[in-house]
Formats: structure tokens, C-alpha cells, sequence
């Protein structure tokens, strides 16, 4: 396996959370689908993974947007939370005599 050291070029102002935020959503994804090489073992070539189409809007809009992913992946974390919370009430409900 091997990792690449992911940098943007100079003169692109771009904050490192929202880059790999970006660069796992379903754009880059689907990207990264249509260039991949080989049947057992799927690889992606550097050159590919360097010509990966990244939107960069203005750095203030960047860090709102991070803010909005990070609000949005503490809500979902709470809301699993209530979920297995709701699913050891039914459990012990169901263990429960009547």
C-alpha cells in the first residue's frame, strides 16, 4: 500500500480539512472509479490521482462549509447514539416477564 503526501500547488489558498473532505466525497470517488487499473487488486495512477477535479471556493467559504460538515457529523453521531440507546430499551423490554 502506499501514501502520497497531498499538497496544493502554490498559489491556491486552500484549508488541508476541506481538501480531504473533498477528495473523499462522491465526485472524487466516481473520479477515482473511472481511472482505476487492474482485476484482482484495484490501483489508481499518481498522475490520476493528481489531475483529481477539486473545486476550491473562497477560503471563508471553505471554513463555513467545514463548520456546516463538522455540525452535521456531530448530529448524526448523537443521533446514533439515541438509536442504540433506543434499541438496548427494546431489548430489555423484550427480556422482560410480563
Amino acid at each position: 500500500m502506499h501514501f502520497f503526501r497531498v499538497r496544493a500547488k502554490q498559489g491556491f489558498d486552500v484549508v488541508p480539512e476541506f481538501l480531504a473532505w473533498q477528495l473523499e466525497q462522491a465526485p472524487a470517488q466516481r473520479y477515482y472509479s473511472s481511472k482505476e487499473a487492474g482485476s484482482a487488486q484495484k490501483s489508481l495512477r499518481l498522475v490520476d490521482f493528481a489531475e483529481t477535479p477539486i473545486v476550491l471556493p473562497p477560503l471563508d467559504r471553505q471554513h463555513m462549509l467545514m463548520q456546516a460538515v463538522r455540525s452535521f457529523q456531530t448530529s448524526i453521531e448523537t443521533m446514533k447514539a439515541c438509536i442504540a440507546n433506543s434499541e438496548n430499551l427494546l431489548a430489555a423490554i423484550a427480556v422482560k416477564e410480563f
